[in-house]
């Protein structure tokens, strides 16, 4: 009875303090309440009222998580196994492994993405690899016990599985473009060129992530980004400004393989290739000049510029353009006119590489007979072996070069010696049936 006539003094205070005209009243009970103790009381109830709130949060929540792991996402299982179990058999070394983990997750389908995707996030936390590491202090005895429990996960290797997995299901997995876009940037570098082949299945709508990581990225993102835009090919024209952005860097890796790239899209990207092919920095001038051979023929208006640049003042870069003239125009008269002044170049890997070149238009080549008799008595063996062989497969218009070829029988690498003898034969026997050809008339 008293802690109910105590709550009621509770009560009744409360109202006293809110209206004031209550203290003057006839009711003996309220006036009997000494107002001095009212902040006292008046804290008990705002206690009372946080505990109220406290209790009814604690529901809330408790009631919320229950809803939440009931509506909780069930991951597909197909014959037993899961999107990650069938994803993580495609890091095995056995072919038939991965290839009936490729079919199950073809039969997947689009189901599986939501489960790829989780495992494309999985990363170790501290707390983990710090009960890992416990794990590994005590005894062999114990530790033996304890490994099943508490063995390290290979989590770079879940990810890479899971972008292999998205991967083969290609277009179907679109909706995982942008968590594979953030695996690019993984520490782990082949779990990002795993998510580079994933997006580059993907097709053009991958291109804007891609384009994204170019810019923002490191450089182990942005190589992958350029190499899975040289999958997409022509389809990815809107990275070429990024592309050469990227190549500008010049030295690194990840610019050779935006020049790649560059290459495999094509003649599009073929004007503003031509701009850095007089670069200031002689890495970007070389692999401008490499990406035009990449495009190969369809960039023949660069023949010019190519031609201009065998003048280029490093040896590197003249190296390249040779390469790449040959491969854009092998029978364009101006890329061979040019080719033949090349093998009296001061660098003796640029003069081997234009032998080398003519030896694929040898037909063509009779005018560069002159300057092979002189690369016979070159310093560089592989120069002299090449010539050699050149003059060969020039045939009976190399007849000039016969004399300077007997000398050369003397050479003391065993490998001249041989393209010699062999360069001879050819040149004598040619001559020889194209006598006996015209005796007949």
């Amino acid at each position: 009875m008293v802690r109910w006539n105590r709550l009621y003094q509770v009560v009744t205070l409360g109202a006293i303090e809110q209206f004031p005209a209550w203290r003057h009243s006839g009711d003996s009970r309220r006036s009997a309440i000494p107002l001095t103790s009212s902040s006292k009381w008046l804290k008990l109830i705002h206690m009372r009222k946080l505990s109220f709130a406290f209790l009814f949060s604690l529901v809330f929540a408790v009631g919320g998580f229950t809803v939440v792991w009931t509506l909780k996402y069930v991951e597909p299982v197909y014959d037993g196994k899961t999107a990650l179990g069938w994803a993580a058999d495609l890091n095995r070394a056995d072919e038939s492994v991965r290839t009936r983990a490729s079919d199950a997750l073809r039969a997947m389908g689009p189901t599986a993405v939501r489960s790829l995707v989780a495992g494309l996030r999985e990363k170790d936390v501290f707390p983990k690899k710090f009960i890992q590491a416990l794990a590994l202090k005590p005894p062999a005895a114990i530790r033996s016990r304890l490994y099943p429990y508490f063995k390290p996960v290979d989590t770079a290797s879940i990810r890479a599985g899971a972008a292999r997995g998205l991967s083969i299901l290609g277009p179907e997995a679109h909706a995982a473009i942008p968590a594979l876009g953030h695996a690019l940037h993984d520490n782990n570098p082949g779990v990002s060129m795993s998510a580079a082949e994933a997006l580059a299945r993907m097709g053009p709508s991958a291109v804007p992530e891609l384009i994204q990581t170019l810019q923002t990225g490191d450089i182990n993102a942005r190589n992958s980004a350029a190499y899975a835009i040289g999958v997409i090919g022509p389809p990815a024209t809107n990275a070429i400004p990024s592309l050469i952005q990227t190549l500008k860097r010049g030295t690194t890796y990840d610019a050779r393989q935006a020049a790649y790239a560059l290459g495999k899209i094509g003649p599009v990207a073929t004007p503003g290739l031509l701009g850095l092919v007089k670069h200031q920095d002689g890495a970007v001038r070389r692999l401008a000049a490499f990406a035009l051979g990449v495009i190969s023929p369809p960039a023949k208006q660069a023949i010019p510029s190519l031609i201009n640049a065998l003048e280029d003042d490093e040896g590197i870069v003249r190296l390249q353009v040779v390469e790449s003239l040959m491969a854009i125009g092998p029978g364009d008269k101006w890329v061979i006119s040019a080719l033949v002044e090349r093998i009296g170049d001061k660098d003796a890997s640029v003069r081997l590489a234009a032998v080398q070149a003519l030896c694929k238009v040898a037909h063509a080549a009779n005018t560069a007979v002159p300057l092979l008799i002189k690369t016979l008595k070159d310093g560089h063996a592989p120069l002299r072996s090449w010539s050699a062989t050149l003059l060969g497969m020039i045939g009976p218009a190399a007849k000039p070069a016969l004399p300077a070829l007997k000398q050369a029988l003397e050479d003391p690498d065993e490998k001249v010696h041989a393209c010699v003898r062999e360069a001879m034969q050819k040149i004598e026997s040619r001559a020889d049936a194209n006598a006996g050809g015209d005796s007949k008339f």
